[in-house]
């Protein structure tokens, strides 16, 4: 059974809370009539960051990786 990584893990979680959370907006929005439009901004701009940063890490992993593996051939 292949590990999952913890990165993965994170993005599904991330994925399935944004979906919860704009459900969520929907129905608030239908019952009330107004959405809270700073904290769907603030949610929407941190799991932005949080999955960019996840982004970056990866490349630079996999930058270090074939730098390394070009060094070991040498």
């Amino acid at each position: 059974m292949k590990k999952t990584k913890f990165s993965k893990k994170l993005l599904v979680c991330m994925f399935l809370f944004l979906l919860l959370f704009v459900i969520t907006i929907c129905v608030l929005f239908y019952r009330i009539g107004n959405e809270p439009g700073t904290l769907i901004t603030c949610v929407f701009a941190f799991c932005g960051l949080e999955g960019g940063v996840l982004g970056w890490i990866k490349t630079s992993e996999s930058k270090n990786n074939s730098q390394e593996d070009l060094d070991n051939e040498n």
